[in-house]
Parts: C-alpha cells; structure tokens; sequence
C-alpha cells in the first residue's frame, strides 16, 4: 500500500530520468546489434567460407540476437517507467491539491491520511432554543474509517474535512492500485545471469508485453488511430513525443509496424522487434499452416539480418490468414519513385514468396536506379491479401481461380497502404506505381472501384499476366490517360483464360477433364482460349484494342517471368516496368495491341 508520505514526497522526475537511462541502454543495444551485422556478420559472410567461419558467423549471429533481446527488454523497461509515472502523476496531482486545500481551510492533515478540524462555536444559539453547537476538535479517516456526520453537522471544518479525506484516500488507492500492478511488470523483466536468448525466450517476451500492456489497462492502445485515415494517423505520431512514441514500440510493435501512416523507418523499427516474438508464437502453434509461416518468416528475418543494397524496410508482417508481409526496397518515403508490387494466385507467406516476389520487387528497384541514377527509387512486394490457391496448372483450374471476392476483400487494405504511401512521402508529388501480376492485377481493379478518385497516391498502373482487372476499359482504373502498362505474352496461357461464358462451353464439352476427339478439342480450344475474342476471366483483356492501355513488349515468355531484367534487350519485360516505375515511360517501346 502506498503511504501518504509515499506519495506526497516521491519525485517523479526522477523516475522520467530511469525511464530516459532505460531508453538509452535500448538504443545502444540496437546500435550495436546493427554494428554487428555491417562490421562483423556481413564481411565475414561476404568473404570467407570455411567452417571455421560458419562456426564464428553462428557465434555472432548469436550476439546479434543478444542485443536485440536487450534492446527490446530495455524498451520494455522504459516503457514500464513511463507507465508509472503516467499514472502516478494524476493521483499525486490530486494528493497535492487536497494537501494545499486542507491547509488553506485550518485543517491537519496525518501521515495516515486522516484529517483533524478545530472545534467550532457558532455565533448564535440553535434552532428551537438548542444551545451552542461547541464541538471539540475530532478528526475525518476519508475512505479508511468511520465519520458521524450528524455529530458535527454545525461544524462546516467537519464536511470539509470529510471531503479531504476522501480525496486522500482515492489518490492512495490509485497510486497504490498502480504500483502494484508496475510492480508485478517489473519483476516480471527481470532476466537471470547467463541466459541463453531462444524462441522460449521470445515467447517471454511476448507475455511481458501482455502483462504491461495489462497494467496500462490498454489506455494506450485506445488512443492508437486505427479507425482513421493514414493522413489522420500521420498526424497523430507527429504530434506524439519521443518518449510516448518509444512507449508505443515497446509495447505495442505489431500494431505501429502495421499501420498504414505511420513513417516507413518507424515500422521497420517495430516489425524487426516484433519478428522474432512473431515466430516465437507460431512456434507454440504447432500446425502445418503455421510451418509454412515460419519458413517464410524466418528467411525474411534472414535476410534482414544480412542486409541488402538497398536496403530493407519491414513494412507489415502478420500470421493473418495466409500470412501478410510488405517489404521495401529503399525507403519509400524518401524515395521520388515507388512501385508497389501485388502477387497473384499461389502466393503466400512462405519461402516461395522470399526467393521469389521479394526478389523481383528487388530487381526492379535495382534496376531502376540504371533507369536514373539522379533520383531515388523504391519498390515494394505487398502480400497484404489471401491470393486464390489452386493445384496444378492454373488453367486447369480455372473454376478455383475466377472469382472475384479475395480481390475485392483486398481492395480496402490496398487502398488504404497506398494511401499511407502518399501521407509519409517527404516529397509533395512523388511517382507512385501499382504493378499487378496475374491475379495481383484483378486487385489492383478492384481498388481502383472502390474509391470515387481511384487508387489513393497512385499515378500509373502496370499490369502483367492479367487474366483481367474487372473492368473493360483503361480509364475505368482512374490514372491520366496513357498511363497503364500492359505486359501480356501471347506465351502465357493465363491472359488468354476464358470468360464465364466460355468456361461454361468448357465445361458442358468436356474440354476440361473429358476426352473429345483431337479435332473437336482443338475447335473447343479455339473458342475457350479467346482467339478472335477480346473477352476473358475477369473482362477485357487488357491487351487488346478494346481495353486501350499501352502494351510492351514481353518476349516469349511464360507467366513468371515478367520481372526478368537484362540489360541492353528491349524485348526484357522486367527493364520496361523499371523504366516506367522510375518516371521514364518514355524509353518503354510500345507494340500493336491484340
């Protein structure tokens, strides 16, 4: 229980100073834990292979995985300080203004928190001939105690002393309330000597957020914006200071490194801490589906920790469905140009989605920086949505692949990172690019319906094995008029999937999983796959005449291989989306639409 004295003399200015130490011991620790990877992790790895360097590469790996459990403690522990003090500060607040009011009234106030007032003799007699109401000086015990109001209810000092009292007893029950439940958080964090940091480790981690966010009673995590704008919430984290936004870090990392707004640095910082506690949880989980995850999570921890040129930006990461990750090559925003990525069909969260979508959205940025050297370009691979996942050729389940829903739930999540794109851009009017791939580009369409001017920030669109975007026309997508891309090899069955109509002929025929003879198959082909048709999956085919985008060109390529780059070729689909994210359009050959 807190005391009186506790309360009345505690400075907690000098709990600030701890909290502000706590916050000093965090960011060394992620200084160095950085150190560590540029100075030691990525020279060694860069240049030696034997096994005793494995060895030492696994010894440093370590050390690095030690600062960043201290950073991420020490965090914790600043954050647990500047709770206190947070709470504390109202009930000592209110402690103090009673103490002043007690005084000022001729009343004492006892280290107990009981409150003496002097005797009081009116000036006349009572009602009906009472005598004087002379009472001798007694003393009010506020919440804690006993009181007979009808004892003294001719001494006004009596109710005033009542008053007093009760206010000390509140500010002690709160204070007392909240050094408790601080307390508990505290020893909590305590670590023991030699502690080796594994995925047990992290899932202590992940309860000592749980219990200080408890003891915050989530006070903070109501007042996050996540109802509002991406604008809105810029506004919110500007107007925050340092040591509120280091609080909502520590305790709140999966909710700021996934909020859209929020300054890219800012959720790399959170979603790099959260990573580890992250896998840490699905390793308690157990099942295939949270395998899959932590595969593909713990490459892209890899990767982090190796460093790239350019470097990395963790924008999201979340085990939500399927798994949801955004990666950024280059800051986007201090970037003049940003591309943004969305895959299609089979992609998820795993591995799959490290060694191949990242390394496009890579690709393209470095490629970009060939386009213009002067300025600076980041691309962005976003699996911010569950894609249709089908079995074997995706023509062969077209069924499984054409409807529209996933697309359409994706929409409002797309929207609004885009939006969040354009709300931290330091520049007043940077190029902003949507690039779609397969069914990645039907999501793009959808969000480009869902609000009145289009895509928030967007300014051109690229489109690249689209089996359709849901709309029959370019300008139906809401960017200036030229300014949609189209990559469609006539190599690439998935541009050319058949309409509803047409599946339905397919389906009535046989075509697909039926046995026809060899000449009806071949007509059945004819008519299913869109020759002399500008219909397919999801409407126009965006290559054709009737849909009026600008069509580059390709080569014969098959569904993948769109982000390919090779310096020198124009027919290398991958160095015309560079040329176009980059804001050189210009240099991109055009070839007859279909």
């Amino acid at each position: 229980m807190v005391s009186l004295p506790d309360l009345r003399d505690l400075r907690l200015s000098e709990l600030t100073e701890a909290a502000q130490g706590w916050a000093e011991v965090s960011n060394r620790a992620r200084a160095a834990r950085d150190e560590v990877v540029a100075r030691m992790i990525n020279p060694l790895r860069d240049t030696q292979r034997s096994e005793a360097a494995k060895g030492a590469y696994r010894q440093l790996d370590r050390l690095r995985n030690n600062f960043q459990y201290v950073h991420t403690e020490a965090g914790l522990v600043q954050a647990a300080l500047n709770g206190l003090v947070e709470e504390l500060t109202g009930p000592q607040r209110w402690l103090t203004q009673a103490l002043q009011e007690a005084q000022a009234g001729g009343l004492t106030v006892h280290d107990d928190g009981s409150v003496s007032y002097p005797a009081y003799t009116p000036a006349e007699p009572g009602a009906e001939g009472e005598p004087p109401g002379i009472r001798e000086g007694t003393t009010a015990t506020g919440l804690f105690g006993e009181f007979e109001r009808r004892k003294d209810a001719k001494n006004p000092y009596a109710l005033k002393a009542r008053e007093i009292a009760d206010r000390i007893a509140r500010s002690l029950e709160a204070a007392s309330a909240a050094d408790g439940m601080y307390a508990a958080s505290m020893r909590k964090l305590k670590a023991e000597s030699g502690l080796d940091i594994d995925q047990s480790t992290w899932r202590d981690v992940a309860g000592d957020q749980w219990f200080l966010q408890r003891a915050a009673n989530d006070v903070l995590r109501d007042d996050i914006p996540r109802g509002k704008s991406p604008n809105e919430r810029r506004v919110w984290w500007d107007k925050l200071t340092q040591e509120q936004r280091n609080q909502y870090l520590a305790l709140y990392p999966e909710i700021i490194g996934n909020l859209d707004g929020i300054p890219s640095a800012t959720r790399d910082e959170a979603n790099r801490a959260y990573l580890p506690i992250l896998i840490a949880k699905l390793q308690a989980v157990g099942d295939p589906s949270a395998a899959t995850k932590i595969d593909g999570l713990l490459r892209i921890q890899q990767k982090l920790n190796e460093g790239s040129e350019p470097p990395m930006f963790l924008l999201a990461v979340s085990a939500e469905g399927n798994g949801r990750a955004a990666v950024a090559f280059n800051n986007p925003d201090t970037s003049q140009n940003v591309g943004v990525y969305v895959p299609g069909t089979n992609t998820r969260l795993d591995t799959s989605f490290v060694s191949g979508d990242l390394n496009r959205a890579k690709q393209i940025a470095v490629e970009a920086a060939t386009v213009d050297p002067n300025t600076t370009t980041s691309t962005i691979a976003w699996l911010g949505y569950d894609t249709p996942q089908v079995r074997g050729p995706s023509w062969s389940a077209v069924g499984d692949v054409s409807g529209t829903e996933l697309a359409e739930q994706a929409a409002p999540a797309f929207n609004s990172f885009m939006e969040g794109i354009g709300a931290t851009s330091t520049y007043a009017g940077p190029n902003i690019t949507a690039i779609g791939h397969s069914y990645g580009s039907l999501v793009i369409g959808e969000a480009s319906q869902q609000r009145p001017g289009g895509i928030p920030s967007v300014d051109n669109i690229v489109l690249v094995g689209s089996p359709g975007v849901g709309v029959d026309d370019a300008a139906d997508l809401r960017v200036p008029k030229g300014q949609v891309f189209v990559g469609s090899s006539d190599e690439d069955i998935i541009t050319k999937l058949p309409s509803p109509d047409e599946q339905n002929l397919a389906a009535a025929a046989g075509l697909f999983g039926g046995r026809p003879d060899a000449e009806r198959r071949i007509d059945l082909a004819g008519q299913v796959f869109d020759i002399g048709d500008d219909d397919i999956a999801f409407g126009k085919d965006p290559a054709s005449k009737a849909f009026g985008a600008e069509r580059f060109p390709t080569g014969p390529i098959g569904h993948s291989d769109y982000f390919t780059t090779e310096e020198g070729d124009d027919q290398v689909s991958g160095d015309h989306i560079a040329a176009i994210v980059a804001g050189h359009p210009e240099r991109v050959p055009r070839i007859p639409l279909r």
